[in-house]
């Protein structure tokens, strides 16, 4: 299923706290009015973080519902996608997957291919776990 993203979106609703990007990551790709988890603690070990920014709550973007935890995030201005997300559960750091929506970002919504060009991005993100580089491209692992 395809989940659409803004990276700046993330990053201003989750006041820049990269727990709170995996956390609306993870609710876009659930979907709007969704369960996303059956309580706190079932949320930090699906996606291996260690707390719910307080940011979160206060918006109340995700919240408590008949005990379960339910997503009320919504993209306004889609700009990204990813097409798999798993890599959001995956057992890697958070800044890595955090990382990974950010090389994300630099493919635009009508560009349906697995990769990027290297020169999209900085040097410096060139070497994230769930990439790889292949020739002049930034291979999405995940997306192959």
């Amino acid at each position: 299923m395809t989940t659409q993203y803004n990276w700046n979106e993330l990053k201003l609703a989750s006041e820049y706290q990269l727990e709170g990007i995996i956390i609306l990551a993870y609710c876009l790709s659930k979907g709007y009015n969704e369960i996303i988890a059956n309580d706190s603690n079932h949320l930090f070990n699906k996606l291996r973080i260690n707390k719910i920014p307080l940011c979160i709550v206060r918006k109340k973007l995700v919240r408590r519902v008949n005990h379960k935890l339910r997503n009320y995030y919504q993209c306004k201005e889609p700009q990204s996608y990813f097409n798999n997300a798993d890599f959001l559960t995956f057992n890697c750091s958070t800044s890595e997957k955090v990382e990974y929506l950010y090389i994300l970002s630099n493919r635009h919504l009508n560009d349906k291919n697995p990769y990027i060009p290297k020169e999209y991005i900085d040097t410096k993100h060139w070497k994230n776990k769930l990439t790889r580089i292949e020739k002049d491209s930034i291979l999405f692992i995940p997306e192959l």
